[in-house]
């Protein structure tokens, strides 16, 4: 992510070294622009998989969890009311 921040902070620069009189380097600048915003929506939607599945383990453990617990007190009060 550093790098696309480093692409966001130095547009100016850019714009203002840029020949904005050239159709075809203005052309290429924004194509660059593109192609690093491009990546990094990739990036960021892969991180937000990474995030979803990672959450959905955690409450599938966290239920799985909690029906463990429920069942065994079903037991052991079964076996209490069984002595």
């Amino acid at each position: 992510m550093k790098e696309y921040r480093k692409i966001d902070d130095n547009i100016m620069l850019r714009l203002n070294t840029t020949n904005t009189h050239s159709e075809a380097a203005c052309a290429d600048f924004f194509k660059q622009l593109v192609d690093a915003y491009q990546k990094r929506e990739r990036v960021v939607n892969k991180c937000l998989k990474v995030c979803d599945v990672s959450l959905v383990t955690y409450f599938f453990l966290l239920e799985l969890i909690k029906f463990i617990l429920d069942f065994r007190c079903r037991v052991r009060k079964k076996t209490k009311s069984i002595r």
